[in-house]
């Protein structure tokens, strides 16, 4: 019985020791790095332009899409991939036209593939913010209609409150 006290009272003094110097060293260090603003979620996205056949006509929609997907935004990483030297030629061209529109030359990667699927593919990824969640739908809007987005949605909401 005495040994059982013993044991608890030990026990019970070791947990509130180690709380006190917890205690005692977040106390002393005061400067405690905190988030001063929530940030967003940084995610990956990937889109894919492939080149079927090596024609003219291929080339010029290809590029199109390309230019299209970058747009203002010149942080997007450009990777062109191609199989075998026919579509070398073909992917320097595509180089040529996309720092002639301005895109900077770090930017833009030539790569081989070994295992292609295609004979010629364009990748353009970019670091973007996580997308926010909409809203459930409610009784007024029965019918699902996916080509108007919920930040349209919104935006009329408010316009609509003032």
């Amino acid at each position: 019985m005495i040994n059982r006290i013993l044991k608890l009272s030990l026990s019970l003094l070791t947990i509130l020791s180690l709380n006190d110097a917890v205690a005692y060293s977040l106390k002393n260090n005061a400067n405690v790095a905190q988030p001063l603003s929530s940030i967003v979620p940084l995610v990956e996205k990937t889109d894919l332009y492939v080149l079927f056949n090596n024609s003219e006509s291929a080339q010029q929609n290809l590029l199109l899409n390309v230019k299209k997907n970058v747009g203002s935004n010149l942080d997007k990483e450009i990777n062109i991939y191609y199989k075998d030297k026919s579509y070398y030629k073909s992917a320097v061209k595509i180089q040529k036209v996309l720092l002639d529109a301005r895109i900077h030359r770090n930017k833009i990667h030539l790569l081989k593939a070994k295992n292609a699927i295609y004979p010629l593919y364009v990748e353009v990824q970019e670091l973007a913010g996580n997308t926010y969640p909409c809203r459930a739908r409610i009784g007024e809007q029965i019918i699902y209609r996916p080509q108007q987005p919920c930040a349209t949605n919104n935006n009329n909401n408010v316009q609509l409150k003032n």
